[in-house]
């Protein structure tokens, strides 16, 4: 575990010309990560956000029940030795257009409602996530809306 989440966060900072491109699964753990911080901003990882996410990795990345809990797993342990957000949404910049930076912050959001409330940190974190990423307010606003009448 220690081995891997190394070779992720030096692959990371890698200032290198892109000789190499960051894997599939590195994408995936970056957005699992960033889903796991919003659950954990609150200061309470629900099991129903655990659950959330579990699905959304499920639905959403196609993963099979025991890859998408393996990466929560990797992911919880990766946001707990995360200095910034910036080592995930360089990823995201990096592998991402518009419309997956769309739907990963509407899945942001999505974690964000499924104990029922917002908290403002939740929605402080999800909005410094959509500025990291380059989405604009608009589109900001349409995936907080979007993923508000799923939830409901």
């Amino acid at each position: 575990m220690i081995k891997a989440l190394s070779k992720f966060i030096s692959s990371l900072g890698a200032d290198a010309p892109n000789d190499q491109q960051t894997s599939e699964h590195d994408i995936d753990l970056c957005c699992f990560a960033l889903m796991v911080n919003i659950a954990k901003i609150d200061s309470v990882f629900d099991p129903d956000e655990y659950k959330a996410i579990l699905n959304i990795g499920q639905q959403h990345f196609g993963l099979t029940e025991a890859e998408a809990n393996a990466l929560l797993e990797e992911a919880i342990s990766s946001s707990d030795d995360a200095v910034s957000l910036h080592q995930y949404t360089s990823i995201v910049n990096e592998n991402f257009d518009e419309p997956q930076k769309f739907s990963l912050v509407t899945k942001l959001w999505q974690v964000a409602y499924t104990d029922g409330e917002i908290d403002r940190y939740e929605e402080h974190i999800i909005r410094r996530i959509a500025d990291l990423v380059h989405l604009d307010h608009m589109r900001f606003i349409e995936a907080k809306l979007g993923a508000q009448n799923t939830t409901q």
